[in-house]
């Protein structure tokens, strides 16, 4: 591993920023390049390494960014924004296995940050529904309803945007009287049972069907 100097690295951080500029500014390709110039010259640095990753994303080069993270994560088996990148990357495949493991595992570090890891895929943690295209996330879904009319439902930490799912007699959920509809489609039993506690999966189990309406709304103030 070469060493750098202070100097040397003031430049590289420098020059990173510069490129993270670009990708905010809609430059991805040229910030791919830079920062691939940058990796050259600090291939053990396990932050310009999360930055491809995050630059490869943009570009829709999605086999590439997952090996940018994953190289991220063996320079930096500590760093959450690498799972939790990782954990993005495989949800927008439709990957969730893969993506519940990295967000468990981001989400461990993050609470616990100095114990080693535990092992995550013995633990049942409920993994979130991410729309991250929305920046939304929905954790601790409730029941509603019975057993002819039952939908599950989560709302954001800020209470400002609902999910509901239709998992018997709802049909296609309807535009909800009390929000704005933003969204509506399908959902797999499996994406919808990597969310439930044990007792709500159990219920979840049921009931026929490998997908369920959802409905995404903004909540009025």
């Amino acid at each position: 591993m070469a060493i750098q100097s202070r100097a040397g690295s003031a430049i590289i951080d420098e020059q990173r920023r510069e490129a993270m500029s670009m990708l905010a500014s809609g430059l991805a390709r040229e910030a791919v390049l830079k920062l691939a110039d940058l990796a050259d010259k600090e291939p053990f640095n396990a932050t310009l390494c999360l930055d491809m990753g995050k630059a490869l994303l943009v570009l829709g080069m999605e086999e590439q960014a997952i090996v940018a993270a994953r190289h991220a994560i063996e320079l930096d088996s500590g760093s959450v924004e690498a799972f939790a990148l990782l954990a993005r990357i495989h949800e927008g495949r439709g990957q969730y296995q893969e993506a519940a493991v990295a967000l468990r595992r981001a989400l461990d570090i993050r609470m616990n940050p100095l114990p080693g890891p535990a092992d995550l895929l013995k633990t049942n943690v409920p993994f979130p529904v991410i729309f991250p295209e929305l920046g939304l996330i929905f954790l601790d879904f409730e029941l509603d309803g019975d057993c002819e009319n039952l939908t599950l439902f989560s709302d954001t930490a800020d209470e400002k945007h609902r999910l509901r799912l239709s998992i018997k007699g709802m049909g296609e959920l309807p535009a909800p009287g009390d929000g704005e509809l933003v969204e509506r489609g399908a959902m797999s039993r499996v994406r919808i049972a990597q969310a439930l506690d044990e007792k709500a999966a159990a219920i979840l189990a049921i009931f026929p069907g490998e997908q369920f309406p959802y409905a995404l709304c903004r909540r009025n103030a």
